[in-house]
Parts: structure tokens; sequence; C-alpha cells
């Protein structure tokens, strides 16, 4: 699973794609030479209205350093859907933003915080991935708040390195270990309903897979996984952040891609193998999906 970002200028050399930080910047890696990840100390105000934080070609990770003393219940806020979303940060807690995604936070507190800011190419994660057999950890690298001793200590690590102006070596080997640690350190131990709702939606996702050709119900569905047609829209919803039939196109376009890149089959095969009953219909879906018609896709 390929993460970057296509444009060039955000994977290159610089680092600085993000809008400016509303804090002081006490101690940035810029100038050391590092190709690989970079370094921010950042003594934040008490209010901010709204920042967009931009990881477009790097995984964005926050450590709290100094916590504020919030004036209501959160720290800080991150922008969900129409509302906000908050988390009471500790110090020594994480926030994390995926690679090409992006975030609006916000904070109301009555001292200032400290965060030590570690931006992470994206390549990184996608090589250790690969080395390791494993998927990019789509999920995980996108929370608002997270405890994990072991990765703070490595950005700590990484913060006094850039105070002592490591090595490039030092720093790449570090960047490497830090991304081979996000996409494989385990999952925390999940309660056992938990456990349920995750057997559920991996029971949906391969029922799903195995029958992009056929007419797919919502009834059928809900009765394969074992529970409601409402409770299973909540609970694909709330995780996947997409409806079951969302996904179910979604799957689609994933396999029409596939098969379109073989070559083998012809684009009515793959309409009808892929659940479309034109090729007219698989068309106008594919590119609303893709931008491209399958055809063109097909050339590139």
């Amino acid at each position: 699973m390929q993460i970057t970002c296509p444009a060039e200028t955000a994977c290159g050399d610089d680092w600085n794609q993000s809008p400016p930080l509303p804090g002081v910047v006490e101690l940035d890696s810029a100038g050391l030479g590092w190709r690989d990840v970079q370094v921010l100390r950042v003594r934040d105000p008490c209010l901010c209205d709204g920042v967009d934080i931009v990881a477009p070609g790097h995984q964005s990770i926050v450590l709290i350093k100094a916590a504020a003393e919030p004036i209501g219940a959160a720290n800080i806020e991150r922008r969900r859907g129409s509302g906000w979303l908050g988390a009471r940060y500790r110090a020594g807690d994480l926030g994390f933003t995926a690679p090409g995604e992006g975030a609006t936070l916000r904070w109301r507190n009555r001292t200032e915080h400290t965060s030590v800011q570690v931006r992470l190419r994206a390549r990184l994660i996608e090589d250790a991935a690969e080395a390791m057999g494993l998927t990019v950890p789509a999920v995980r690298l996108n929370r608002l708040s997270h405890r994990d001793p072991t990765l703070g200590a490595l950005v700590l690590a990484l913060e006094r390195a850039a105070e002592q102006q490591a090595s490039t070596f030092y720093a790449g080997a570090a960047a490497h270990f830090l991304a081979a640690h996000l996409v494989g350190m385990p999952d925390a131990p999940q309660p056992e309903r938990a456990r349920g709702r995750s057997l559920a939606l991996e029971r949906m996702d391969a029922f799903l897979r195995a029958r992009l050709a056929d007419d797919v119900t919502l009834a059928e569905l809900a009765d394969h996984v074992g529970t409601s047609p409402f409770r299973l829209i909540r609970l694909c919803s709330a995780h996947h952040g997409e409806t079951p039939f969302r996904r179910l196109q979604r799957f689609r376009i994933e396999h029409a891609r596939r098969l379109l890149q073989a070559r083998g089959l012809s684009i009515t095969e793959i309409a009808l193998e892929c659940g479309y009953a034109s090729p007219s219909a698989f068309g106008c879906a594919f590119l609303r999906a893709t931008g491209l018609s399958p055809s063109a896709y097909r050339a590139l």
C-alpha cells in the first residue's frame, strides 16, 4: 500500500509544507541535513482558535512534553466532521496525523504547553511495512491521543539528538526504527466487547470481498455477520467512517483496478466480475472513484 503523496514538492527535501505553527519554535533540526526526519520543539500559546496540521508526504507525531492547564474538559480539540473531538493530554501523550491527511486543531488553556513534533518520511513507513510483510496501519497512524512509552522515548531521544546536532547517520537509523515501531508494534489487548466488534467487521469484509459480483442486500449481510442492519451500519460507520454499501463499492473499485492492470479481461468482463450490471454503470462508478475512465486507467 503506497501512502506517499503524488506531488514531488510534498515529498522532496522541503519540510515546510504545513502552515506556520502558532507557537514559538524553540528547536528545529531542519538545518542539520537530516533527510528522513525533522524534529521541532514548540512552545504553544494558551489560546488557538484553529490551526491546520498538514502531512502531505510525512507522518506527523506530536508528543506533549509539558501539558497545559485546560479551561474546560479538554486541552486540545480536533475537528471531526461538523463537530469537535477533544482530549485531555498529560505529559507524554502523543497525537498522530497520517501521511496525506490533515487535521484542524484548537485549544483554550490557562497555561502554555510544550510539544516535540516529529515529521517522518512516509516512504520509511511503506518500506517498513513491506519488509515485515504487513499492511500500513492507516487507523493507527491517525490518532487524536495515544500513549506509548517506547514511542515517547524515541521522540525525546530525537529531540536530544537535534539539540546535540547528531549526525545524519544517527538520525536516519532512529527514523528507520521509529517507522518499524509504528508499523510493527503490537496493539493493546482488546476488551471482550471490542474483540466482538472487530470480529463482526472482519466477517463483514470477508463476505463483501467474496461477493463482489453479487447483488448483496444489507439484510443478507447483517444476517451473515449476526447483527441487525441498523447496528451494522452504526458499527461500520464508527470504525471505518463509511457505510457497508460504500465499503462494498470501494472493494469493487479496488478489485477493478487490479484487473485493469492485469489486462487479462475486457472492460465488460471486469464490470460483470465487479458487480456492475453494464460497462456504462461500471464506467460511471470508476470515474467517480478515480477521476479516470476504465480505459484511461488501463492505458496508464
